[in-house]
């Protein structure tokens, strides 16, 4: 199984840039609807992030300059997102997993149909999954020494 799936603290890090208003940025998902997976992706240009919760910004990140988005799982119930270095959102999570055999894809879901499992079009770099909840000043300085 997936290593995100055994942990339950954790934090990914990544940049992108696009001009697409839809797709998935980073899926860590099988090819079972009823199971949840952690996944990036743009729905009308809206930065989303899906994991046992789910949200979508307010503002558009399909402006074609660099953006970093982070998320830390705190806890079994409490994710927080940041972007470009600032909290951004905190969820709150139900629901458990049921790890047999996720995929880590970049650039595409492994579901693969329906709105929001577009291919993505544009660049993402510097990957980072971490075994531990990030806090918010190290997102912050991965942000500034990454920049």
């Amino acid at each position: 199984g997936s290593y995100l799936w055994t942990v339950n603290l954790h934090s990914i890090s990544l940049w992108f840039k696009t001009s697409q208003a839809n797709g998935r940025i980073f899926s860590e998902d099988q090819q079972d609807p009823n199971v949840d997976g952690a996944i990036f992706y743009l729905s009308s240009g809206k930065l989303c992030f899906k994991e046992l919760g789910a949200y979508c910004s307010a503002n558009n990140f399909n402006d074609n300059n660099w953006h970093h988005v982070a998320v830390a799982r705190l806890n079994a119930s409490t994710f927080y997102i940041y972007t470009d270095g600032a909290y951004l959102a905190t969820i709150s999570a139900s629901g458990s997993y049921n790890d047999g055999g996720s995929l880590v894809l970049l650039g595409r879901d492994v579901e693969g149909d329906g709105p929001g499992y577009d291919y993505f079009s544009g660049i993402v770099d510097d990957i980072r999954i971490y075994s531990r909840a990030l806090s918010a000043a190290e997102i912050m300085a991965l942000y500034n020494a990454t920049r």
